[in-house]
């Protein structure tokens, strides 16, 4: 997303993910921005989101462990029950500070992650 930059990263998903989407976007530009800076705030805006295939959710689990540690914030913004569902259920796994944005809020989850 255009207002990346540094230890904060943002990522549009749209549609349904893909297995070839973590390989040829999430993954490394997660892993440039994480061997760049060490610790990393992280956007994640749905935007007619509807989930993963199997693959990719095997990718988004698998991969969120492993960088989980490098992860101080996330802010997860969308417009649907179930995604704000979804942020709520991920809160009790993760060491990140999580938190939920309406989609007119978009801006001050920027706000909040580019505060750390």
């Amino acid at each position: 997303m255009s207002k990346s930059g540094g230890k904060v990263i943002g990522f549009e998903a749209s549609g349904k993910l893909h297995d070839e989407d973590y390989q040829t976007v999430l993954i490394p530009e997660l892993e440039k921005a994480i061997n760049e800076n060490e610790k990393i705030e992280l956007l994640w805006k749905m935007e007619n989101f509807s989930g993963w295939d199997l693959k990719a959710a095997w990718d988004d689990f698998r991969y969120g462990l492993k960088i989980d540690k490098h992860v101080d914030k996330c802010a997860m913004v969308g417009d649907k029950n179930w995604e704000k569902w979804m942020t709520q259920i991920m809160k009790p796994f993760a060491k990140a500070e999580i938190r939920y944005f309406e989609t007119n809020q978009e801006n001050e989850a920027w706000e909040w992650l580019k505060a750390a």
